[in-house]
């Protein structure tokens, strides 16, 4: 019997889990935690720490694997070793490495010609964990760390470029503009209006994504102005789930299926006049009252009233958020001026 693997089982994706069955596969979910939230949708649910590579693969060695997604980067390398003993079409293991590990991206870019620059190493500016994501351990500091590396401070507009390898070439669908509490550089919203610079995109970026020997793939990536600050071969939660399928009116998550187990792919392209908003809730203080978002596509809440917030250092320290999906901007504005009003503090 033929099964498809989703490591990390959380809230979203469950969509790919519940995408992968309606495609005909059973699924096997991977998670650290017992009572992960998308457990019960899964054929196979197996407790394993899906950052030990080793430990997820003999998880599911014995059984016969024709795909194996993840949407974190902490979960990819474990994504990579699987797909090696298996020999599927997705990721590596070594390319998850080089994806996780941002050194590793600094080094490979330093050896392609492309239009964009890398933040430079600095004696003063923002500390990063070499590998890691969602802005944990990330911080402004001066003061030399194991495990971390200093780069210099890009100011200007942060951006989130999104799209997908296939056949050696890369495929844009959506780019960003994002807001952020300036003291901890943590993402307030994300905002996607129609993307009106896809050649262009794809002529900037495909061949550093082409260094890495990056194939059938989404492309989740960070940009401030002519700076790419860091990238993943993944998609990103609810980015994927929602906002792009809205964006390009496709079956995305079908289509991710199918790039990870070998299968043809429709064709994505970004559609004219769609807009989306990825926003996050981030209240500070005391919650007095919470409203169900009456707008929104899909959202999710992990606070409670009379919970005590404070300000969110990382991108999981936020306390919910919510997808609002529209055909113009002043329809997404209107649907979304309600996002100010359903966490009371």
């Amino acid at each position: 019997m033929d099964y498809f693997v989703v490591v990390c089982c959380g809230y979203w994706q469950r969509f790919i889990i519940e995408k992968a069955k309606e495609l005909g596969f059973k699924v096997i979910g991977i998670d650290s935690d017992p009572k992960a939230l998308a457990r019960d949708s899964c054929d196979v649910f197996i407790v394993a720490n899906v950052r030990n590579p080793h430990e997820c693969l003999m998880a599911v060695k014995d059984f016969h694997v024709i795909g194996c997604i993840t949407t974190n980067d902490f979960a990819q390398q474990s994504v990579g070793l699987i797909n090696e003993y298996f020999n599927l079409p997705g990721v590596s293991y070594e390319q998850a490495i080089m994806t996780t590990n941002k050194m590793a991206m600094k080094s490979i870019y330093r050896k392609a010609s492309c239009g964009f620059k890398i933040p430079a190493y600095s004696l003063s500016g923002v500390k990063k964990p070499i590998s890691g994501s969602a802005s944990i351990g990330v911080s402004k500091s001066n003061i030399p760390e194991e495990g971390y590396f200093i780069e210099e401070f890009v100011a200007g507009e942060e951006h989130t470029l999104e799209g997908y390898m296939h056949n050696g070439e890369f495929k844009a669908l959506a780019f960003s503009n994002k807001k952020k509490f300036v003291e901890f550089q943590v993402s307030t919203s994300i905002l996607y209006p129609p993307l009106d610079k896809k050649e262009k995109l794809e002529k900037a970026y495909r061949d550093y994504f082409k260094q890495f020997g990056l194939n059938n793939c989404s492309i989740h990536a960070e940009v401030i102005s002519d700076h790419l600050l860091e990238f993943a071969s993944r998609t990103a939660s609810g980015i994927g789930t929602h906002i792009l399928p809205w964006l390009t009116g496709s079956d995305y998550l079908g289509n991710l299926i199918k790039l990870a187990s070998g299968q043809e792919v429709d064709e994505m392209k970004p559609l004219p006049d769609r807009w989306a908003l990825f926003h996050f809730f981030a209240p500070v203080g005391r919650i007095k009252e919470i409203k169900e978002p009456k707008n929104a596509e899909d959202w999710f809440i992990k606070v409670k009233v009379g919970d005590i917030v404070n300000a969110p250092s990382t991108d999981t320290s936020r306390v919910g958020d919510a997808i609002y999906l529209a055909n113009s901007k002043e329809e997404l504005d209107e649907k979304s001026s309600e996002v100010n009003q359903i966490i009371i503090v």
